[in-house]
């Protein structure tokens, strides 16, 4: 164990020993090449300095040179200007004189031109005011005739649209007289069925107070067959009440009939609260809640400050 120590600590100062001596030996080539480098860089600056000198006699000599040529060059160079202008004044005179010639000669062309011009759109001006004339009279008689079978068209159909009215107002007329002679049949026949034909005062309250309920169910009935504007669809017919089922559900409306009434008073009145539509269709107010809110859903009614208007009404 003793002599590997031993044996490792003589390695160790031989590898010692052998860095020391390779950095010796590095240091004197470094300095071997320091001596080179300096040597080389002087040798460079005195053959610079030379080539510098020398560069600057021949740019000197150069720029001497080139400064006679230039003057030489120069002096050249203006007498061939001046002999330029000379020559280019005197093209330019004489291209004057032709240019003034030429111009004089495309003037009366011109002119000429012009004249006849002159003279040829007068005489297109006079047929175009000949043509214009014959084309306001042939367009004012069509105009005339074509308005006047307009007015005839208008009146035609506005004497059908009158008549149909007409006729459309006293068929309504008529069923609903039907309509109340036959609820007043039916109310003196309830009276007498339920009251008898007693001519008591206790007789007489009870079938008045029955008459007076079903007075609305007239109303109502009344409200709906009443003549509405041309614009309104066409009401269906009156129904047939011969008991009291048939008279509850006249009472039950169609909801499209219902919502059609409703859009067109609206139209009619040009806004309506919910209070004037009950009152004014006789309905009751879950019937105008519910077709005013089918109304709205399709976009043809709508409500502004408790106020239902018609959607294009409510847009202007």
């Amino acid at each position: 164990m003793i002599a590997l120590k031993d044996l490792w600590q003589e390695q160790r100062q031989q590898r010692q020993q052998e860095i020391a001596q390779r950095q010796q030996q590095v240091r004197e080539t470094l300095g071997a090449f320091q001596q080179q480098r300096q040597q080389s860089a002087a040798q460079l600056r005195d053959d610079l300095s030379l080539f510098q000198l020398g560069l600057q006699q021949e740019t000197q000599v150069f720029l001497g040179h080139l400064s006679d040529r230039r003057q030489v060059q120069a002096q050249e160079l203006a007498q061939e200007l001046y002999n330029f202008h000379i020559d280019l004044n005197q093209s330019v005179a004489s291209l004057r004189q032709e240019l003034k010639i030429k111009v004089q000669a495309i003037q009366a062309e011109v002119q000429l031109l012009l004249e006849t011009n002159q003279q040829r759109r007068a005489q297109v001006q006079i047929q175009l005011a000949q043509d214009l004339a014959a084309f306001m009279e042939s367009l004012h008689s069509e105009v005339q005739t074509y308005l006047s079978e307009l007015e005839l068209m208008r009146q035609d159909r506005a004497n059908q649209l009158q008549q149909e009215l007409e006729q459309n107002r006293a068929k309504r007329l008529a069923e609903m007289t039907a309509l109340r002679a036959e609820l007043c049949d039916y109310c003196t026949s309830l009276r007498t069925m339920i009251w008898g034909n007693g001519s008591s005062s206790a007789s007489s309250e009870p079938g008045s107070a029955a008459l007076n309920s079903v007075s609305p169910v007239a109303d109502s009935v009344a409200i709906a067959l009443t003549p509405a504007l041309p614009t309104a669809p066409v009401r269906p017919q009156p129904i047939q009440v011969t008991s009291v089922p048939q008279a509850l559900n006249s009472l039950q409306k169609d909801p499209v009939q219902l919502e059609e009434e409703i859009y067109y008073h609206i139209y009619q009145v040009q806004g309506a609260r919910l209070t004037e539509l009950e009152t004014a269709l006789g309905i009751n107010r879950f019937q105008a809640v519910d077709a005013l809110r089918s109304l709205i859903k399709k976009g043809l009614v709508t409500q502004r400050d408790r106020v239902y208007l018609i959607q294009e009404e409510a847009s202007l």
